[in-house]
């Protein structure tokens, strides 16, 4: 019996130490998961704030893009104004001195003038030369592109079909994993069986040794009872120790989770507000790229301010109102910009027309009519010139505007780099709070593992105590073995060899256990260094891209990918690691091969809007020269463009859908490989589990059969008990390098998730660079449009003057013309525009409804991932449970077999209760304490016996009067009390009122209690009588409470 009774104390302990390590593995878990989410919002705040850099840098470039070109535009104009003034002043002249002079000094004069105009145009012929060259420049840059572009195509190719062939190489290795696994089933179904035969050889080992028991404590003397009273004190004592430990460690267990649980909904907090910020951030649509406008004057508008809305002001919202309010800027400049040329020309057109009309006068000698020219040009010049001053003053006051503006911005920009910076801190606060937890967690693991510790220390102590027993059961055996025959000498030597047999047998398994055991740490350990030398690269990666400075953002260029590499062959097994591994590696590569094709197709939109500004300054030319023709081909031009950059913009749709179904297929491989490699560490477990369990009988058979030889029986336990402590420790150690193994996966994870957000940020930045080229070559051409406009308005102008003598009033009509034409063309260029912005605006509704739908499919893929995890933790805990119950229904059926053997004055003797437990002496902590016996009630301090397990208390009175005077018949009270306030079994004889034979006994209220570890079915019983009494039953398990209530029932039938 102490045998056994130990061998279930090292079985519950063993239990008790591998359900605390599952705790300490969810616990890391746990802590991981934290780790994880804590570093994806530092990289968030990181990226926002890059972003925010990079678009202040864009902005400074196009202020002093801006600034040069509106001081060429001003100088140019500047100059043919003085040419303009000097020839009118040069003309005056001459008409002055006509009077006095013959036609000699007018012709100087004339000359002069004209001397002076050819200098002037060869200045504009000049600047449209140099335009010219600019704008042929930006088609060989255009040029350049597309054909990087082709190349990239080619190489995204290359890059798909590596990918194809990386995937069907890793499914051959699922495949090859697959059928281990099924090995593995076989080989576990073949433990199964030994298993199954070694228990029913142990049965039957055990039913012989119980019968040789039997004769034995026939022939034992009554002196060893009180030793074996004092070692079964002593092992209850050190039992009742390791239960304290058990709580204490289960009580540090809990107050960890709920640590951890607090800090997970702190996580959860944090992640909700970062969704609600990148979903505001995701709500404000970017600003379509529009063509240039025609060249009309426009009241300069007020910038808008950015609306308000219900969303939180974010660091990318403010940028995205910066962006609004220097695009309203520009457009306002170049307005100005417009409203001057449009006033210079007006005057030039007026100083040329009074100078012929002088011209033509002095030429008939009409000197009044010369005399009214003159004064005429000089009021024109006059007003000429007061309207580019007010022209200029208008440019000024937009240029202070702007400069206020962008004043704004950059504090804005100031402030959202602050709050970056904020971030950056909150973040470093976090990491802190993550090290003190994971610090706590150690704390608590070594709490844990001193707790093994102890309780391997008490086994230790209850094995002593065994073998103490043991000896003195052997000493007694000793000496009836001295009365003995001579005749089973033949028969023990035999049984000796076998035992030493069997014990050479288990020792030469349990080597091979070991040397399988350390084969697979070396392979653990070999796979754990390839696992940190791929984080090494991917750090050392990692770190020269950050290193590396963006590149400066001229034209749009492709970015060329690299060859994908393919996964080397090496010498360590395919393990669920490399396959995660292999995943984050191939999602790395869609991720960038995506990022390619979409600045591809941005590139390639970047071309198509420079090709529609293009047209659409050709139909604006062409309308002002009257050549409709000419303007038809350039409108058909600018739509077929138009519905090439819709087709473009499709395709980019497209290409981003195909980019996020490769990263959903990615998704489902690695939880696939993650669960692939959970089941792998449960098998391995549960394998390691079946072996300590046959291991642990194989030992108890052979020290069963060793049982004639002391010296060799203890040796045998000894052996035992320290393989059992090795397999235990050994069991932990792979359970922490499974853990460690875990973590350093998701390490690796971690890392290709953080090179993917970089390559990310890498592919946003280029994008907003691109945008930022695309809207620099609108304004430029929008410049050049303005200047050729400006040109042809002089050449018009100097027709004009021309055709003046021949009839002024001809060129009034023909200007009027002109500007009706200039109204239709900006109509047409207008209605164009809208058309283009409506196209984009669809487009980017379509992008957001499918962004929409990928994230409600990527959502409904977690949610299902977390009900088949849900229901896999289910299933786990119901097997739990019916594990308890079968172990505590066998504790039962023992239980009562021992109590079938032992009669009521034993157990009251031996200070054990009717189930054969152990009463423990204690001391009351509080008022209030009932002895089960007499009901009387004990003050705090008072010391009484105690059964735990079936709640039963009993005082020293009631203890030395129930064993000494009272028969067996009077333990009835105690096993009634103990269930509660019900009648004793003479009561329910005599009493009518009181008993339970009239009436109906049912529950109540029925539920499930967990108290320092064990579980209780506790049941309110009620009587439907006039006393209305109440009770309960309390058992540990459903076994036993089932034999209770049907204990009652047999009471309520009564004898």
């Amino acid at each position: 019996d102490d045998d056994a009774l130990a061998a279930e104390a090292a079985e519950a302990a063993k239990r008790v130490q591998e359900e605390e390590e599952g705790h300490a593995r969810e616990a890391a878990e746990a802590a991981q998961r934290a780790n994880e989410e804590l570093n994806r919002q530092a990289l968030e705040a990181t990226e926002a704030a890059v972003a925010a850099e990079t678009a202040r840098k864009a902005r400074d470039e196009e202020e002093q893009q801006a600034a040069e070109t509106n001081a060429a535009a001003t100088a140019a104009e500047a100059a043919a104004a003085a040419a303009a003034v000097e020839a009118a002043a040069a003309m005056a002249a001459a008409a002055d001195a006509g009077e006095s002079s013959e036609s000699t000094p007018l012709q100087e004069v004339a000359a002069a003038a004209q001397q002076h105009a050819r200098e002037a145009e060869e200045v504009a012929q000049k600047a449209r030369e140099e335009q010219e060259r600019h704008a042929h420049e930006a088609a060989e840059a255009a040029e350049v592109a597309q054909k990087a572009q082709e190349e990239n195509e080619l190489q995204a190719r290359e890059l798909a079909e590596a990918a194809e062939a990386e995937w069907a190489a890793r499914e051959e290795q699922e495949r090859q994993a697959h059928e281990a696994a099924e090995a593995a089933e076989a080989a576990r179904r073949a433990q199964e069986e030994a298993a199954q035969q070694a228990l029913e050889a142990a049965g039957a080992a055990e039913a012989a040794r119980k019968a040789q028991e039997d004769q034995e404590r026939e022939a034992a003397v009554a002196v060893a009872h009180e030793v074996h009273e004092r070692e079964a004190r002593e092992a209850a004592e050190a039992a009742e120790a390791a239960q304290k430990a058990r709580q204490e460690q289960e009580q540090e267990a809990a107050e960890a989770a709920a640590a951890l649980e607090a800090a997970r909904k702190a996580q959860e907090e944090q992640e909700r507000e970062a969704s609600e910020a990148a979903t505001a951030a995701r709500a404000t649509p970017p600003r379509p790229v529009t063509p240039p406008r025609p060249v009309t004057p426009s009241t300069p508008s007020t910038p808008s301010t950015p609306s308000t809305s219900r969303y939180p002001v974010t660091p990318q919202r403010r940028a995205s109102d910066a962006q609004k309010a220097k695009k309203e800027q520009d457009r306002q400049a170049a307005a100005a910009v417009e409203a001057v040329a449009a006033a210079e020309a007006k005057a030039l057109w007026a100083v040329a027309t009074a100078s012929a009309i002088v011209k033509l006068a002095t030429l008939d000698g009409d000197q009044s009519l010369a005399g009214e020219g003159v004064a005429a040009a000089q009021q024109l010049a006059r007003e000429a010139e007061e309207a580019a001053h007010k022209a200029r003053e208008e440019q000024e006051r937009q240029a202070h505007e702007a400069a206020e503006a962008a004043e704004a911005a950059r504090k804005a920009q100031e402030e959202s780099e602050l709050q970056a910076r904020e971030l950056a801190e909150a973040a470093e606060a976090a990491r802190k709070a993550r090290e003190e937890e994971e610090r706590e967690a150690h704390e608590a693991a070594e709490a844990a593992e001193a707790a093994r510790r102890a309780q391997e220390e008490a086994a230790q102590q209850a094995l002593e105590a065994a073998g103490a027993a043991e000896a003195a059961r052997k000493a007694q055996e000793d000496q009836e073995r001295e009365a003995a025959v001579a005749v089973a000498h033949e028969v023990h030597e035999r049984e000796a060899r076998e035992a030493a047999e069997a014990a050479e047998a288990a020792q030469k398994a349990r080597q091979e256990q070991e040397q399988e055991a350390a084969e697979a740490a070396a392979a653990l350990e070999a796979a754990r260094k390839a696992q940190e030398e791929q984080e090494r690269e991917a750090s050392e990666a990692a770190t020269a891209a950050r290193a590396t400075p963006p590149r400066p953002v001229t034209p749009p260029r492709p970015v060329t990918p690299s060859t994908p590499s393919t996964p080397s062959t090496s010498r360590y097994p395919v393990t669920p690691q490399r396959r995660a591994s292999d995943a984050q590696k191939a999602k790395k590569e869609q991720d960038r091969q995506a990022a390619a094709a979409v600045e591809a197709v941005a590139a390639a939109e970047a071309k198509a809007l420079w090709a529609v500004a293009t047209a659409s300054a050709i139909v604006k030319l062409a309308t002002l020269d009257g050549d409709q023709s000419l303007a038809g081909e350039g409108v058909a031009a600018a739509q077929k463009l138009k519905l090439e950059l819709q087709k473009l913009k499709l395709q980019k749709l497209l290409k981003l859908h195909e980019a996020a179904e490769a990263a959903e297929a990615a998704l489902r491989a690695q939880e696939e490989a993650a669960k692939q490699a959970r089941e792998a560490a449960e098998a391995a477990q549960r394998g390691q589990e079946e072996e300590e369990e046959r291991e642990a009988l194989a030992a108890a058979e052979a020290a069963r059969n060793a049982q004639e030889d002391q010296e060799r029986e203890v040796a045998a336990t000894a052996a035992a008990a320290e393989a059992a402590r090795q397999a235990q420790e050994a069991h932990g150690r792979e359970s922490r390098e499974a853990a460690e193994a875990g973590e350093a996966a998701q390490r690796a994870q971690e890392e290709a998730a953080q090179q993917a957000r970089e390559a990310a940020e890498v592919a946003e930045a280029a994008r907003k660079a691109q945008e930022e080229h695309e809207r620099e070559a609108a304004e430029a051409a929008a410049a050049a449009e303005a200047a050729e406009n400006a040109h042809r308005a002089h050449e018009e102008q100097e027709s004009q003057a021309r055709e003046a003598a021949d009839a002024a009033e001809a060129a009034k009509r023909v200007q009027e013309d002109e500007e009706r034409q200039a109204g239709e063309a900006g109509e047409a260029a207008r209605k164009a525009e809208e058309e283009v912005v409506r196209a984009a605006r669809e487009a980017e509704e379509a992008a957001e409804n499918a962004r929409k739908a990928r994230e409600n499919n990527l959502q409904q893929a977690r949610d299902a991932a977390e009900a088949a995890e849900a229901a896999e933790e289910a299933r786990k805990a119901q097997a739990e449970e019916d594990r308890k119950a079968e172990e505590a229904a066998a504790i039962v059926e023992k239980a009562q077999q021992v109590l079938s053997q032992l009669s009521p004055e034993e157990a009251v003797q031996s200070r054990r209760c009717l189930l054969n437990h152990e009463l423990f002496p204690f001391n009351t902590s509080e008022d209030g304490f009932l002895c089960s016996h007499c009901d009387r009630e004990f003050p705090a301090n008072t010391k009484l016996w105690g059964c735990r397990p079936c709640d039963y208390d009993l005082c020293e009175d009631c203890l030395a009067g129930i064993s000494h005077s009272q028969s067996p018949s009077k333990l009835a009270p105690c096993e009634d009390s103990r269930m509660g306030s019900m009648p004793s079994h003479d009561e329910a004889a005599h009493s009518d009122a009181g008993s339970f034979t009239s009436e109906k006994l049912f529950a109540e209220k029925a539920h499930v209690e967990e108290e320092n570890g064990c579980l209780f079915w506790q049941v309110m019983l009620k009587k439907e009588s006039a006393e209305d009494k109440f009770g309960f039953v309390q058992a540990n398990g459903k076994f036993e409470f089932e034999s209770r209530i049907g204990h009652l029932a047999g009471e309520e039938q009564g004898p």
